[in-house]
């Protein structure tokens, strides 16, 4: 019954404000359209509607603003012993919105307090934005209630998101470029899936309620603001008067079925999506204000084509379909518009061909050595480092070496070479080449075998087509235990030579008979986070053989580092700091001398001076995708920067084309955040790319696991362990059979991954 009168009365109010904003002239005819055969309902709201006409808006606009009631808070206030308030950003129908710091945190947020009438109690819709993290979402963090002169006043900690409304942006530069709208819509989109998937419906999607906030990359970063927030339960009737006279372009965005006394639902949303979709693009609204009531129920609006000159026709299926009067012909679900946005990428991507084929009749000589270009470098290059096959070596010197190499191979300038680091090969038990194609998606390998006799050193290396086994470049010669330094630049230019990339003009260098105590502790530093107390001494072994360099002392750090986060005894962090001080004193501006500082500025917590370190590495060396990780890494365990982590990792990606490890990265950051159906394209991305991966078929099974989909979890858990039988994907199966009530199956899976993995999975 209470839930009855509440759809009642939201009804009521809902077309009350769109009557309230539209000409006298058509409100009758309008009320007339919506009511239908409710008598009573026509009744009222024509009664309310000539009390309001005969005063003049008097209860719309009183002479009393009651300023000292509805604006609670002023600049310098200390609410509730935590939040400062900066300013007021601005009002609304329900409430008044404040800039505050949070002090206990010492993070910006946005305060939203309630004005009288509002505040009854909270929303369910309100408590359920609490569970939703998605950067295209605004943050909602607590619900506070703070006493005034006045009495009580409630209000929600939300995200504070700098920039400006998307329908204030419309206003001042008129409509988007379809190329420029097509990523904002895109990120609408992820965001209102994203809260869909949590069952919370908005009910009030606007171009007023999305903020267009700047990001540092340069691209605008889309955010929804009010999910849950933007209808009281049942306001009062006063407030409900003063909501309509502040909202009086709301109704343009309103799907027909709630006019007629439908309930919201995930439709209604994709429909107020729509003419968010139209006005990007047109600046205009859908129908125009004289639009007949009949024609806005009923019918579609002209398609966006035919209000822009720039808007082709593929985008009007694509909107029209949003807005389509019945609620069953509309799109599902806001991925179906991003598939659809995909669909007409391709449907371009094939056009753009066929005029390219047309091309080739018209100037075949330019054509063809065009062409010639493209198929050589139209797949980036993607070489995995193999373990260094020894005999009779010590194989913690000759395979520091390889881990050496690879750093040096990833700060070559340019992106047209993808390092996969020896540590992938090892963790995936990859040996052989067809092997690293399939796991790690590579499309060339680096195959290296060395002798040892004595101090003396054979090498053969060969670069390899991963597919079809073609050698690329060979590299036999003879070294020394004291000269593997040497060894390190031959193979560094026997991969450039291979692909015919630059080498570096500048490069620091670690004296010979320190390289090897120097590249063996790199090797332990990076094969696990277990073997610091190993590579500490060879790090100590090599200052003593060489005091100039920077780089043993960044190892140094690094080992220190691990040491810290093995343990947590401060100790360990204190001489991170000295060995980096001596880093710095030697090359205070070397890019691995900022990366190492990053990583123990975020180790130790301060991630503010972390980025201004990962920062700077980056611009001494943008193409190193590595940086680009650690710097996304680091955002991620910040309050509110979830999007600039985001950013990051796409970063790393774009910078290896055609890897599946940055995606795997990703992945793992929107399943911390409960975004599972990003996370789950990122982790097919991984499969596609590398369909052998262990871990992307595991991590594909947990996604299917939390959202319930067994079926498919026992297939992506099944399949990765034939690849390789991990605890995490023994874990994730049976944490699947747990779900489904089948206990007994479920414990002997959960045994197998204690036997793996004790230590992480015994408890």
């Amino acid at each position: 019954m209470e839930d009855q009168r509440v759809g009642q009365d939201e009804r009521f109010v809902t077309l009350l404000e769109a009557a309230l904003g539209m000409p006298p002239d058509q409100r009758e005819a309008f009320l007339m359209s919506v009511c239908g055969d409710d008598l009573e309902l026509l009744g009222s709201l024509q009664q309310e509607l000539r009390w309001e006409e005969r005063m003049g808006n008097f209860l719309l606009d009183p002479l009393l603003r009651r300023q000292s009631i509805e604006h609670p808070f002023k600049p310098g206030d200390l609410i509730t012993t935590r939040f400062r308030i900066v300013r007021e950003l601005g009002e609304g129908g329900m409430g008044v919105i404040y800039e505050a710091v949070d002090e206990r945190l010492d993070q910006r947020r946005a305060l939203k307090c309630a004005k009288p009438g509002f505040q009854m109690r909270l929303p369910p819709e309100a408590r359920a934005a609490m569970r939703v993290t998605h950067d295209n979402v605004c943050r909602v963090y607590e619900f506070h209630t703070a006493e005034t002169d006045h009495g009580s006043v409630d209000f929600l900690c939300m995200e504070y998101v700098e920039g400006e409304t998307l329908a204030d942006r419309i206003r001042r530069q008129g409509p988007f470029r379809p190329s420029q709208a097509e990523p904002i819509l895109r990120q609408l989109c992820l965001g209102l899936e994203a809260a869909h998937q949590d069952g919370l419906l908005h009910r009030d999607l606007k171009s007023n309620n999305v903020m267009l906030a700047p990001s540092r990359s340069g691209n605008l970063r889309a955010v929804i603001m009010d999910f849950g927030l933007a209808r009281d339960a049942a306001p009062s009737f006063e407030a409900a008067l003063r909501l309509s006279s502040n909202l009086r372009g709301a109704p343009a965005y309103i799907a027909p079925e709630l006019w007629r006394g439908a309930k919201a639902t995930v439709a209604s949303d994709i429909y107020s999506l729509g003419v968010i979709a139209y006005e990007l693009i047109t600046g205009r609204y859908p129908f125009p204000a004289e639009a007949p009531v009949h024609a806005r129920l009923n019918q579609l609006p002209p398609a966006p084509s035919t209000q822009a000159s720039e808007v082709d026709s593929t985008w009007d299926k694509v909107i029209l379909t949003c807005l389509h009067p019945e609620p069953a012909k509309r799109f599902s679900s806001a991925r179906e518009i991003i598939e659809a946005l995909q669909r007409t990428d391709q449907h371009k991507g094939r056009i753009l061909t066929w005029i390219g084929l047309a091309g080739v009749a018209l100037a075949a000589v330019i054509s063809y050595l065009l062409i010639s270009g493209m198929s050589r470098n139209s797949e980036p290059i993607r070489l995995s480092v193999l373990p260094m096959q020894t005999n009779g070596c010590d194989s913690g010197a000759v395979n520091g070496l390889l881990y050496d190499v690879s750093d040096r191979l990833r700060r070559l300038p340019g992106l047209n070479l993808v390092v996969i680091p020896v540590v992938y090969a090892v963790q995936n038990q990859v040996t052989q080449p067809k092997m690293a194609a399939a796991r790690l998606g590579a499309t060339h390998i680096l195959q290296t075998s060395v002798q040892c006799t004595g101090e003396k050193i054979a090498l053969t290396a060969n670069v390899l087509d991963a597919k079809t086994l073609a050698e690329v470049r060979k590299l036999s010669g003879k070294y020394t235990t004291g000269t593997l330094n040497t060894m390190s630049t031959a193979l560094l230019g026997t991969v450039t030579a291979a692909f015919r990339l630059p080498l570096p003009e500048v490069r620091e260098e670690v004296a010979p008979e320190a390289y090897p105590y120097y590249a063996q502790g790199i090797f332990l530093n990076r094969r696990d986070n277990h073997s610091s107390d190993q590579a500490i001494p060879l790090f100590d072994k090599a200052l003593q053989l060489d005091r100039k360099s920077p780089l043993p002392y960044t190892g140094l750090t690094e080992a220190y580092v691990i040491k810290y986060r093995n343990t947590r005894d401060p100790q360990w962090l204190d001489r991170a700091r000295e060995a980096l001080a001596q880093a710095e004193s030697r090359n205070p501006d070397s890019a691995m001398v900022h990366f190492e500082a990053g990583g123990l500025s975020r180790e130790a917590g301060w991630y503010d001076k972390a980025i201004d370190s990962y920062k700077r590495a980056i611009l001494l060396q943008p193409s190193n995708g590595q940086f680009w990780h650690h710097l996304g890494v680091t955002y991620e365990s910040m309050h509110g920067r979830q999007a600039d982590a985001v950013q990051a990792f796409q970063k790393a990606a774009e910078l290896q084309p055609g890897y599946f490890a940055p995606y795997l990265d990703l992945g793992i950051f929107y399943f911390q955040q409960g975004n599972y159906s990003e996370a789950e394209a990122q982790f097919r991305r991984v499969v596609e790319l590398a369909p052998e991966s262990e871990a992307g078929n595991s991590d594909l099974c947990a996604i299917f696991v939390v959202t319930a989909r067994y079926v498919d979890a026992e297939s992506a858990c099944r399949r990765a362990m034939e690849l390789y039988p991990s605890a995490r994907a023994y874990n994730n199966l049976g944490a699947s059979m747990a779900f489904q009530g089948k206990d007994n199956d479920a414990l002997v899976q959960y045994r197998r991954a204690i036997a793996l993995e004790p230590q992480t999975y015994e408890s």
